[in-house]
């Protein structure tokens, strides 16, 4: 079987695919987003590389970090899945969007809890309208902590209108809570593998490691494990890192990834999600016929 990974270089979690690729005796390859060129030649729409190679002569297809890419993914997948290919995660054919509103409407749309949050169109009443500070303010398209901003107060949330961010409707103003840390929760499949703790790096708000938040396991109860599942299901993903938090009784939905990072998660839990992706994708594929 010949799997290939498309991502933007190389890393240590494309090689952890590789190695459990190989480990089963099936072939790796590795295409980066930079090599995927289409054109329509002669009445025929082709995907190709840069030397010409046709790309849909893979079985299984492994999608990562393709967020500055997506409408050309989109056409890539939409193209495999026409071809009956095996693809991760199929809901980038037409069911995703680079955007943590989405991702809310979706989540509260299923009855799930998610934090309070505003998009706004420009800056005017903006201030008026959010009420209670301190407030988030993210990215709609950021990843691993960044474009992330803790706004205190009133004054400086109308600094910030002002100031540093021109393009409002880019940024999500998101209800702040005060935690000591969330929890990272890992879906391959449908099956919960396990779950992180993730503390605030030191001098921060954030708990992402890539800011240099600590982490250790975590034991989820099974209504953390529920709502775990429901939300990837709610978002049609089948990798998915789910980020939740517990203030008193209530659990909250921080935000779901589609194509998260795992080395913290292997380091702490001892489980490799390379793994058990592999693993969901050979099974899926033979249940397609192949």
């Amino acid at each position: 079987m010949k799997f290939c990974v498309i991502s933007s270089g190389i890393g240590e979690l494309s090689t952890d695919l590789k190695n459990e690729i190989e480990k089963r005796e099936h072939e790796f390859f590795f295409l980066s987003y930079n090599d995927v060129n289409f054109g329509i030649k002669n009445n025929k729409f082709n995907v190709f590389d840069g030397t010409q190679n046709d790309l849909l002569g893979y079985d299984v297809y492994i999608f990562r970090a393709f967020m500055k890419n997506l409408d050309n993914i989109r056409l890539f997948t939409a193209m495999l899945k026409g071809k009956g290919k095996t693809i991760i995660d199929e809901c980038l054919v037409d069911d995703y969007f680079s955007s943590k509103l989405y991702e809310g409407y979706k989540l509260t749309n299923a009855g799930l809890p998610y934090v309070n949050s505003f998009l706004f169109s420009n800056k005017n009443g903006a201030s008026e309208y959010v009420g209670e500070f301190p407030v988030i303010v993210k990215s709609v398209k950021g990843a691993r902590g960044e474009g992330i901003f803790l706004v205190k107060n009133r004054t400086d949330f109308e600094r910030l209108l002002e100031g540093e961010i021109e393009n409002w409707n880019e940024y999500l103003v998101q209800e702040y809570l005060p935690i000591e840390y969330d929890i990272r929760v890992f879906v391959v499949g449908g099956k919960v593998l396990g779950a992180i703790k993730r503390s605030k790096a030191e001098n921060d708000f954030r708990t992402n490691a890539s800011v240099g938040g600590s982490a250790e396991k975590f034991d989820l109860t099974d209504e953390m494990k529920d709502i775990a599942l429901r939300a990837t299901k709610a978002m049609s993903y089948e990798v998915a890192g789910v980020d939740i938090i517990q203030i008193e009784n209530e659990i909250y939905i921080l935000e779901v990834n589609i194509a998260p990072q795992w080395k913290k998660f292997k380091e702490v839990i001892g489980v490799n999600p390379a793994s058990e992706i592999i693993d969901y994708l050979i099974e899926k594929n033979g249940k397609n016929g192949k």
